[in-house]
């Protein structure tokens, strides 16, 4: 088999992915190389690592008689066999950013939840908040009376194995604040505010 591939990235670090099919075929005999537009290919690979924020796919080749797309810019569904996920890659893919150099996994997973990153989606999440980037949350207040207002996530981050939920008008928040001075939904904030001021009442008598 003639086997092209396709960088969708565009080349900028190693594609791991297509480094281990490439591993893969060039053991079963077949011939591995870089699409182009030129030549006839019985299967191409498509794969990206990052979605269309910062990679827009390319137009599918018309030089082929299988497409395969796949890497985590298509989405998660998408595995490879465990006879090629566990491969010794073919570094001669890309020759100038892995000259003594090797890629692989130390850990997997992340603590962060950037809303373009799915690594905490596809791996698993260290720390997983109940809202994200985006999410309204309902907060008390006492001054100058006591009430309720809402609040907007503009980003979760973590440093140092601490993690902060920034708001657009509420300053910094903790994750132990959720729950407790800040709630998911109006109805929660309500009930807690409600029970505040019945305890106010009860300390006054």
């Amino acid at each position: 088999m003639k086997i092209g591939m396709i960088d969708v990235d565009g080349h900028n670090f190693p594609n791991l992915v297509l480094m281990k099919l490439s591993a893969w075929h060039k053991a079963q005999g077949d011939t591995v190389e870089w699409w182009w537009g030129f030549g006839e290919y019985d299967r191409v690979y498509m794969s990206k690592v990052f979605d269309s924020t910062y990679s827009q796919d390319v137009p599918e080749p018309l030089n082929a008689r299988e497409i395969i797309k796949g890497g985590t810019g298509y989405g998660l569904d998408n595995r490879l066999p465990d006879e090629v996920e566990h491969i010794y890659p073919d570094y001669s893919l890309y020759p100038e950013m892995t000259k003594n150099t090797a890629y692989g996994f130390l850990t997997r997973g992340c603590p962060r939840g950037c809303h373009f990153c799915i690594v905490a989606e596809k791996d698993g999440r260290l720390m997983v908040l109940p809202c994200k980037r985006g999410d309204t949350l309902w907060s008390l207040y006492n001054y100058p009376t006591k009430g309720i207002c809402e609040i907007v996530i503009t980003a979760v981050s973590t440093l140092d194995g601490v993690t902060v939920i920034n708001t657009n008008n509420f300053g910094v928040l903790s994750e132990e604040d959720v729950g407790k001075t800040v709630f998911l939904t109006r109805e929660e904030a309500e009930a807690a505010l409600k029970k505040r001021e019945e305890e106010d009442d009860e300390t006054v008598r």
